[in-house]
């Protein structure tokens, strides 16, 4: 999915933007269209200068908010048959640029404000159940020890915050059509983390559209099946 392709309710405010997951995948149909949501983009600059407890794991590495954007490059190497991310989420200025790539199995991209990195997203695709919960969930509330989550659950999305200072921490877990569990992880300067709705309040609100499209998917489903007999 690129930033162009705004996000729909069944990828949730997790997957919205950087290559989560369209890789090799149909349009959306006309009912996932009506779901669309407007970007505005940041009301304010990002704090280069803020510092914080939160950061993302990559590899051994630690990866944080005004990390040079350049360093990201080596932190998630591009493999060789990846597709190239290089376009902004709607609503953001050309002060801002964005890098990344996306495969089948995964997607990492980052925008960056003045050379620094202020936003960085990584997906997972079909992944169990498990995973989230025990190399995801566990490992990160572990290692923000201290640091309380907002924990929004339900039956095809997930969501856990954690802030510290002018930064935000997310996991995303996400029911995947093509089975198993879509898995995002980002961590940003909050103000372009709520341009992007990734913040508790929207998470929310996303979490219940998308449980309401995949209910009414499997009614679809059903009611075809009913009528193929």
């Amino acid at each position: 999915m690129r930033f162009a392709l705004l996000a729909t309710i069944t990828a949730t405010s997790a997957c919205l933007l950087i290559g989560c997951g369209n890789a090799g995948k149909a349009a959306p149909t006309t009912d996932e269209l009506t779901y669309r949501i407007v970007y505005d983009g940041p009301t304010r600059p990002p704090d280069l200068d803020g510092k914080s407890a939160l950061f993302m794991r990559a590899g051994e590495k630690n990866v944080t908010v005004g990390i040079g954007a350049e360093l990201l490059r080596e932190m998630f190497p591009k493999p060789e048959k990846a597709t190239e991310i290089r376009q902004l989420p709607p609503g953001f200025t050309e002060d801002y640029l964005s890098r990344g790539w996306e495969t089948e199995d995964e997607s990492v991209g980052w925008v960056s404000y003045s050379g620094q990195a202020v936003l960085v997203m990584q997906t997972l695709r079909r992944l169990e159940d498990g995973d989230l919960q025990r190399d995801y969930v566990q490992q990160y509330t572990r290692l923000f020890s201290g640091i309380e989550p907002t924990v929004i659950q339900g039956a095809t999305a997930s969501f856990w915050f954690w802030q510290n200072g002018p930064h935000r921490f997310m996991i995303c877990g996400t029911k995947s059509r093509k089975g198993g569990i879509d898995i995002t992880l980002a961590l940003g300067d909050v103000s372009i983390m709520d341009a992007l709705r990734m913040m508790p309040s929207k998470a929310e609100f996303d979490k219940g559209r998308a449980d309401t499209a995949w209910a009414e998917d499997a009614a679809k489903a059903a009611k075809n099946k009913q009528a193929s007999k």
